[in-house]
């Protein structure tokens, strides 16, 4: 399975945009452990800009937990989406973590596995991911920017964003009811571990 990235011309994509519907969708459906079986129907959307991506999530999820408030906090606890990437696969073997919870709470690392491979990145202004996020009747809509910027200081040996990244996207909750543990590419582990490069898929950025 291969996700395509599709391009846009605009400088900022709202929430509600229509532009959304020029990206793809990918369904995050992959349960990957049987002890965590809860599957929220969640779907992302992410688009190319000329500075950064555009990532769009959906989830119906069910009794939302938000406690966590605090920049590269615990907010993996809470009802949760996630985008895991490596921005340049071909010169370096770092991936980012993005992890936001439903209402726009993030935490950002960066390494080539778990700890001690990997470390949450220290002073981050939030304000540059443009978070936006909408609590519905059932489960929230998010969207976060990541500017390629950010990313290409930041990455050990990446030289740029090219025609394609690695990466996978999650939706998880730790805590209180129906925990869960969702990948959009499957993962293979014994135990619910989002940290497995070697799982990543391929997706394609328009040119």
């Amino acid at each position: 399975m291969e996700y395509n990235i599709r391009k846009t011309n605009l400088k900022d994509i709202t929430l509600n945009s229509n532009e959304w519907e020029k990206a793809e969708t990918i369904k995050i459906d992959s349960a990957n452990w049987s002890d965590f079986t809860y599957c929220p129907e969640t779907f992302v959307k992410v688009l190319a800009g000329d500075e950064g991506f555009f990532v769009k999530f959906k989830t119906d999820e069910e009794n939302l937990i938000m406690e966590c408030d605090e920049v590269n906090g615990p907010v993996y606890k809470d009802s949760c989406v996630e985008f895991f990437f490596n921005p340049d696969p071909v010169n370096s073997d770092g991936y980012f973590n993005f992890e936001i919870n439903a209402k726009g709470t993030i935490l950002v690392g960066y390494g080539t596995g778990r700890s001690p491979l990997r470390s949450r990145l220290p002073e981050i202004d939030k304000s540059i991911f443009k978070i936006e996020s909408k609590i519905e009747e059932k489960g929230f809509l998010l969207k976060l920017y990541i500017p390629y910027s950010f990313v290409l200081e930041r990455a050990q040996g990446a030289q740029k964003i090219g025609d394609y990244i690695m990466g996978n996207f999650q939706k998880c909750k730790e805590s209180g009811v129906n925990p869960h543990f969702v990948s959009a590419f499957p993962i293979i582990s014994e135990k619910p571990d989002f940290h497995h490069p070697e799982c990543f898929g391929k997706m394609a950025i328009e040119k």
